[in-house]
């Protein structure tokens, strides 16, 4: 495939905006290039094998935009396995090492800035601030946890 190939050129325009899986970026081809399937897949194939094209890369950098974000990991996992089509112990094993790297916990980050102008002693507040994080993709356990430490390091005394 050279450069006057179409299908080839369209992707590399796709890829160097930002990274896509594999599946993703044949959706965005065939959108463009209806009838062109087995094109496309010899495409994606030469562009995997120049490295111009991963699943492992498109993975990382979707999680760690996904968590900058203040996205939880089911959330995350969610919708990687759903709409990029990976397999969940990929995005499980990619997210577990995402969350090492970084070291900060996106949930107290949240927390922290959802929190600032809230009085958590009020049990309705406190509940909508709960719900807003579980929407955000974070586990029940996890908040609360998180939550305590907040109440600990503010000397407060809250209601579960």
């Amino acid at each position: 495939m050279g450069n006057i190939n179409p299908i080839y050129n369209k992707a590399l325009q796709f890829l160097a905006r930002r990274e896509h899986s594999v599946a993703e970026l044949t959706q965005k081809l065939l959108r463009t290039f209806p009838d062109a399937q087995a094109e496309i897949e010899q495409c994606c194939s030469e562009l995997i094998e120049r490295n111009y094209l991963s699943n492992e890369r498109f993975l990382i950098s979707r999680i760690r935009h996904r968590l900058n974000q203040g996205y939880g990991p089911e959330h995350i996992i969610a919708e990687i396995v759903q709409v990029h089509h990976l397999s969940r112990d990929a995005v499980v094993l990619a997210l577990a090492a995402a969350q090492e790297d970084t070291g900060n916990s996106p949930l107290k980050a949240l927390i922290s800035k959802k929190a600032l102008n809230l009085d958590l002693t009020d049990f309705k507040t406190r509940q909508k601030l709960i719900a807003y994080c579980l929407r955000r993709g974070f586990r029940l356990s996890e908040v609360k946890a998180v939550l305590h430490d907040v109440d600990v390091q503010s000397d407060n005394v809250l209601p579960d």
